[in-house]
């Protein structure tokens, strides 16, 4: 069942002043019937608001009146009011120029998208609310991601949930990589991102993931030619400060990932430039998006998960850390569009391999395209992400405007469909 904030009833109050009175009203009955004298200046209105109905700050001064007193207190409050998002934005100054206010307005005014929360959440035991996510967090949709750890008696849902600040992530700890990583990005996070220097990358192990799913801090990229990229990337999580950027530098937001798609003027790369900078592009309307990026890996004796307990047996392990090299990374951008409807694209980068051993050595052999083709030759279906992955994202979309967004074959990264 959905929880309600404050936020949710800002567009109730605000489209309908007369509920605003009735409140007012209501409050004010359970008072001695006060005449509020407050002093001047630009604030007086807001000390009368706040005030009305409630205890009097020690700045003003009370006496007793009658009912007319009331109504005139009322009236006043309503005139000197100003738009209730304005005290939100005055509260939360988070996005200069487009508020988190105007960003909640948009997900209330998108409302009747979202399904039935019994209906979305329906088997799922808890739910993770956070600004990173847009319309829930991703779910879920078979067991193909369970398994018994070594040692263990009991098979686990090998997912471990890491909450950070700038991100959360998904870890799939069989293969010791996130399955997903989510984070939002806005205009202030992008003015913030250069008021923090830029950081080292002392890369380290996450405490938070259990022993079993840990590997180290190395892929051996010199002779597997793997990097360990940065899902939520590295110079985006400064704009939560260092503590963030060395967050975002721990095993938990990487992924075993080809040199030439995590850097080299990549398809990869140009994609999280665009994600970055759209939100201050001049003449763009988009002032936030909502960014999932993890991995695919397929079983090649099981490529159609028939079985889920015998799923991933046999995908490429690293002999240094037990790592699972992904067959593909994905990401996947949510935003609202200058109409306000949501719109989303997926886009793949295929990383297949093969693995041998010779003379002991582990030597993996890759079959990469062009990884520097045009972003629009990466664009798939959200639905075939899903597939793969065995995850569902925006579970909280109505089930007819999900299909449509994840269904449609996208041939543009930012045309509006």
């Amino acid at each position: 069942m959905r929880s309600f904030a404050v936020v949710d009833f800002i567009p109730i109050l605000r489209n309908n002043r007369l509920l605003l009175a009735t409140c007012c009203y209501s409050f004010s009955r359970q008072t001695t019937r006060p005449q509020i004298h407050h002093p001047d200046g630009p604030e007086a209105g807001y000390a009368l608001a706040f005030n009305l109905g409630h205890s009097v700050g020690a700045d003003h001064r009370v006496s007793n009146g009658g009912y007319p007193m009331r109504w005139i207190a009322i009236l006043l409050a309503l005139v000197a009011l100003p738009p209730l998002p304005a005290f939100a934005q005055e509260a939360d100054s988070s996005l200069p120029g487009t508020t988190e206010t105007n960003l909640l307005r948009r997900l209330e005014n998108f409302e009747l998208a979202r399904t039935d929360p019994d209906d979305a959440l329906q088997g799922v035991q808890w739910v993770l609310r956070s600004r990173h996510f847009v319309f829930g967090m991703p779910r879920l949709i078979d067991d193909r991601h369970n398994f018994t750890p070594s040692g263990f008696s009991t098979t686990q849902t090998g997912i471990t949930m890491i909450v950070r600040e700038g991100l959360v992530v998904a870890h799939f700890d069989r293969m010791k990589a996130p399955l997903w990583v989510a984070q939002r990005w806005t205009r202030f996070d992008h003015t913030r991102m250069h008021q923090v220097p830029s950081q080292d990358r002392p890369w380290r192990e996450d405490l938070e993931v259990p022993r079993y799913a840990r590997g180290g801090t190395s892929y051996d990229g010199n002779r597997t030619r793997l990097d360990r990229g940065h899902m939520a990337r590295h110079a985006k999580n400064r704009a939560w400060g260092i503590d963030s950027s060395n967050w975002g530098t721990k095993m938990s937001n990487s992924a075993p990932q080809h040199r030439r798609i995590n850097r080299f003027n990549s398809a990869w790369r140009a994609l999280e430039d665009e994600f970055r900078d759209i939100v201050v592009r001049p003449g763009s309307e988009i002032d936030a998006v909502w960014t999932i990026s993890g991995t695919i890996y397929r079983d090649r004796q099981n490529p159609n998960n028939e079985t889920p307990e015998e799923d991933f047996q046999n995908v490429v392990r690293l002999d240094r850390g037990g790592f699972g090299v992904p067959d593909a990374t994905y990401k996947i951008v949510g935003w609202f569009d200058d109409n306000g409807r949501f719109q989303a694209r997926g886009l793949i980068f295929e990383q297949p391999h093969t693995a041998q051993h010779v003379a002991g050595e582990q030597t993996l052999t890759y079959t990469l395209g062009d990884t520097q083709a045009p972003l629009a030759e990466n664009l798939v279906t959200i639905n075939e992400i899903e597939e793969r992955t065995g995850v569902d994202f925006f579970p909280m979309l109505r089930d007819n405007i999900e299909d449509q967004i994840e269904s449609t074959q996208p041939q543009d990264l930012w045309e509006v469909q």
